[in-house]
């Protein structure tokens, strides 16, 4: 804890508060969707983790443009698992990727599944990284599958979602 301070600046008493819950509250985020996004034909687009799990300095911000904004600057791991709904769609040199993006430029590739059959089944991605952010940087996972077609994700929690934990300094 920071020392007991007179302070009789109010900008100063409120940079003291936020030191002293940086030094308390550990950031992590983790959220979860059960919507069944649908993800369009190479289209990159953001995947909405809608539902909130923990998010301990209300960092997330759901929707469309979904996105964790550093509260605080430091190293940041990411850890991400996302799983389509069953189809018959995938055909061989067809491909699924997922990337973290950065302030919304391109980021990390964290995984990119091709060469699928035509039988049914559930195309999974997931990874994992370490980034380094500034406070007020923003992060967000975005996929892209070329099918043919529009695919949904499984629409369980438990098979879609993304934590985000600040590390060490």
């Amino acid at each position: 804890m920071i020392p007991e301070l007179i302070v009789r600046d109010r900008d100063l008493r409120h940079r003291v508060r936020s030191l002293e819950t940086q030094e308390s509250i550990p950031i992590v985020a983790r959220y979860s969707t059960d919507a069944g996004q649908s993800i369009p034909n190479n289209t990159l687009t953001i995947v909405n983790f809608e539902d909130l799990v923990i998010d301990t300095w209300s960092a997330v911000t759901v929707g469309a443009s979904w996105a964790f904004t550093a509260p605080v600057g430091g190293y940041y791991q990411v850890s991400v698992y996302i799983e389509f709904a069953a189809t018959t769609n995938w055909v061989v040199g067809e491909r699924a990727e997922m990337a973290l993006y950065k302030n919304g430029g391109a980021g990390a590739i964290l995984d990119a599944q091709e060469n699928h059959g035509t039988t049914s089944h559930r195309v999974t991605l997931q990874g994992d990284d370490v980034v380094e952010l500034a406070a007020g940087d923003t992060l967000n996972v975005r996929v892209t599958q070329v099918s043919g077609a529009a695919l949904a994700l499984r629409a369980l929690g438990d098979n879609n979602h993304v934590a985000i934990h600040r590390i060490g300094d």
